[in-house]
């Protein structure tokens, strides 16, 4: 293998490296964002009290700056 060939692989090697770190933080995304959709979902429901539809929303907005976090962390990955 010559030094050209050697170069091209170990840019494909990067490049499929950084595609599986970009697939990791777009699934703990979606895991995130599956468990604010639980949430919200429970807590649409007319039996929750002030206090328990509080709790949901802090919950919420606690995934919501984690799921901003990783796309942050997606993007400067990925440029």
């Amino acid at each position: 293998m010559n030094q050209e060939q050697k170069e091209y692989k170990e840019l494909l090697e990067q490049q499929l490296q950084n595609t599986k770190e970009q697939i990791q933080i777009l699934d703990e995304m979606d895991f995130k964002l599956h468990e604010m959709k639980k949430i919200a979902e429970y807590a649409a429901g007319d039996g929750l009290s002030p206090e328990e539809r509080s709790n949901s929303n802090k919950q919420i907005e606690q995934l919501k700056k984690e799921v901003d976090s990783l796309e942050t962390l997606r993007y400067a990955n990925y440029h």
